[in-house]
């Protein structure tokens, strides 16, 4: 099915070996296997660019390879997305990378989702707002998130943790 992985991230180093930002099913230490299929991979390249990988339970690939630059130390708003036959990376709110896809479903295995490490690689930097959708997103929509409206299927207008908020910064 589709969907969409996005989050913020930053840094100024290229790893020396290609490392993931969010991965689920596509991480185990080194020596211990094989991964779970199907599988999803957000990943920074070693040439600093940005990488969206999939693939289905029969060894299949689908890859977007993304053309810009991001280890400036700048944030940067990455996105991958799974579009029917399409796999798509968005760089700060801008498509950078489409290819085609096997329309499968990714990502439903036993392993939990993984930040940050690819097996053995940590990589240096940071990651903040990391979201995943059940859907495929459009530009449109990555533009709202990336100016810092979330898409949400639940409000949290009147509930206890922003009542508080609210109650809590007001003048009372």
């Amino acid at each position: 099915g589709d969907f969409t992985i996005a989050c913020w991230i930053s840094n100024n180093t290229p790893p020396a070996d290609n490392t993931a930002f969010v991965t689920k099913g596509y991480h185990r230490p080194a020596g211990s296997g094989g991964n779970s299929k199907p599988w999803y991979m957000l990943y920074f390249l070693k040439a600093g660019s940005v990488d969206f990988f999939l693939r289905d339970t029969k060894d299949v690939n689908s890859r977007a390879v993304g053309k810009t630059l991001v280890n400036d130390g700048k944030w940067h708003h990455v996105v991958g997305v799974k579009a029917g036959n399409k796999v798509k990376i968005y760089i700060d709110g801008k498509e950078d990378g489409v290819a085609d896809a096997v329309n499968a479903v990714y990502g439903e295995n036993d392993q939990p989702l993984v930040f940050m490490v690819h097996y053995d690689r940590w990589l240096k930097g940071l990651i903040d707002d990391v979201a995943i959708f059940n859907k495929a997103l459009t530009e449109d929509q990555i533009s709202t998130i990336m100016k810092g409206s979330v898409i949400s299927a639940v409000s949290s207008k009147g509930k206890l943790a922003t009542t508080w908020s609210n109650l809590k910064n007001s003048d009372q």
